[in-house]
């Protein structure tokens, strides 16, 4: 073989070396980039399973099941989550209460939509961060999503859950929901909440202790730290998208909560002394058992 001829194989094969090396580099950087700085947790396969088994049962036996099927599979969320530390007689009539309203009411084409819906909510998810970025640096977004039946408590919240800061989306209600312009400002707004509460979370504790009960430091804090929770979210996700509906806020409310501000700030104010689940029902959620207060004024407030 000629001098010539072995440096240009040699040169060939330096150059096919170089190719291969930048074409794993650029696979190598791809994959980081499409790996989710995220996770999606779904509880729905086990309530689907559940559901085949309770759907031609009556009531009292489909509650029994809930638990059986269910819910011993997921007790410990249930527990921090969605009960929020409730025990005893008041878990008790919580749950019954809850699970009757959300079983009674459900139906085929109910599970059927939220399946379909499911897809969709986790194709909006990453979407959804996507457009945070344009607000919050990416390395900070980093949340853990579940999505669950929420016996209709929520369309979604941010709890804290196992050490973490964890958000949630109730399906039977998300599953309503035709705008994904409106779903994607719900993602948002949760997530701003993950972000906020995490840098929250350490100070609170530098002064309270590592011990501190989180829900009981709320509860102590009242509904104006709530509030004021609420609202610098709002305000965030109304930056990121301008033309949506504020989420958490019943836009149907606005021009009452307009009209009657004073009536309401002065009850709102009574019930700073004190803080339990009814009075954070009574202005950050469902107003039936107070029809003084229209829903979720509470955050208008802090807006």
């Amino acid at each position: 073989m000629s001098k010539k001829l072995s440096v240009k194989i040699n040169s060939i094969l330096i150059v096919l070396s170089l190719l291969v090396f930048c074409l794993m580099l650029a696979n190598m950087i791809s994959s980081q980039e499409k790996s989710p700085s995220f996770r999606v947790i779904s509880f729905m396969p086990d309530f689907y399973l559940f559901w085949q088994e309770a759907k031609d049962e009556p009531l009292e036996e489909q509650m029994a099941l809930w638990d059986s099927l269910f819910e011993s599979q997921h007790s410990d969320f249930y527990r921090q989550v969605i009960y929020e530390g409730l025990s005893g007689e008041q878990l008790s009539q919580f749950k019954s209460q809850k699970l009757k309203s959300f079983l009674g009411s459900l139906k085929e084409d109910d599970i059927e939509r939220m399946k379909i819906k499911e897809e969709e909510l986790k194709m909006l998810i990453p979407q959804g961060l996507e457009d945070l970025k344009k607000l919050v640096p990416a390395e900070k977004i980093v949340p853990t999503y579940y999505i669950i039946p929420s016996l209709n408590i929520s369309s979604g919240a941010g709890r804290p859950y196992n050490g973490d800061f964890i958000l949630y989306f109730g399906l039977e209600i998300v599953s309503r929901m035709r705008n994904q312009d409106y779903i994607k400002a719900i993602i948002v707004h949760e997530t701003f909440h993950a972000l906020h509460f995490k840098n929250i979370i350490p100070i609170i504790m530098e002064k309270y202790g590592e011990d501190v009960n989180i829900f009981a430091f709320i509860q102590r804090e009242g509904p104006l730290f709530i509030s004021f929770f609420e609202g610098l979210t709002v305000y965030a996700t109304e930056k990121v998208y301008p033309g949506i509906p504020r989420p958490g806020i019943m836009e149907d409310f606005v021009s009452q909560y307009q009209d009657n501000f004073i009536l309401y700030t002065r009850e709102f104010l009574n019930d700073l002394q004190s803080f339990d689940y009814q009075k954070y029902n009574k202005y950050f959620i469902d107003p039936s058992d107070n029809p003084l207060i229209p829903a979720k004024f509470g955050i208008l407030v802090g807006v």
